[in-house]
């Protein structure tokens, strides 16, 4: 496939898209060259289980389980989020890192998305504690 949502092959024989497995961060690709294929081995099973906040918010109960989310960024923040989801509504950033021949790969959901050009690396804590608290992992799933 080619584009922006771009399917490759995977290590079980499945697809993942190219930029989901950019975002997800124990993906590996076989080759770095090619992204081929693209490695789920490590990928934690809970990660599949993951519920896309985004998906649940517009009401989407079938999608919203399907495929791996990745966690926002921010220390202690809990929600979760398909990475074409979080493309869709602006929330991942591709950084380039100085004197590495790297690219980092960051998601923040709506709540911190404010906060992605911090150059902490997201550790302190973001929150403003007067707001709403974020909801349990409970009312997540």
């Amino acid at each position: 496939s080619s584009g922006i949502n771009a399917e490759y092959g995977t290590d079980n024989g499945g697809w993942a898209h190219i930029l989901c497995a950019q975002y997800i961060p124990e993906v590996i690709f076989g080759n770095n060259y090619s992204m081929e294929p693209i490695n789920l081995a490590e990928v934690p099973g809970p990660r599949f289980q993951q519920v896309c906040y985004i998906c649940d918010e517009k009401g989407d109960d079938l999608a919203k389980r399907q495929g791996a989310c990745m966690q926002c960024n921010v220390q202690n923040c809990i929600y979760c989020f398909h990475v074409t989801c979080g493309q869709k509504a602006g929330l991942l950033v591709a950084e380039d890192c100085e004197n590495r021949r790297i690219v980092d790969y960051y998601g923040f959901c709506s709540r911190h998305v404010k906060h992605k050009a911090s150059s902490s690396k997201f550790g302190e804590q973001t929150v403003d504690s007067s707001k709403e608290k974020l909801p349990t992992v409970d009312t997540l799933l």
